[in-house]
């Protein structure tokens, strides 16, 4: 547990009307960003084998329990109306 909505080593670039959807099974959440927001949002590995690259931590933890971060709340999603 920790890791359940912790995405890693994205290598992407901004793009116009694309967008990314993020799923955390453990948690029973869908995230939907936008490119350019998602961008922003991310930090980049400084070192290692993925060093440029971007990683998002949608989720935290108290008490051994995972929990999707209210930071993020606005890009939770059931319906993807945004796609449309």
């Amino acid at each position: 547990m920790g890791n359940s909505a912790i995405f890693a080593a994205l290598d992407y670039c901004v793009r116009e009307n694309y967008y990314f959807i993020f799923y955390s099974e453990i948690l029973d959440t869908f995230w939907l960003f936008e490119s350019a927001k998602l961008f922003s949002l991310t930090s980049i590995n400084k070192s290692g084998k993925n060093s440029g690259k971007h990683t998002i931590k949608l989720n935290g933890k108290k008490s051994n329990v995972d929990y999707p971060l209210t930071k993020y709340k606005e890009f939770e999603t059931v319906n993807f109306e945004k796609l449309g």
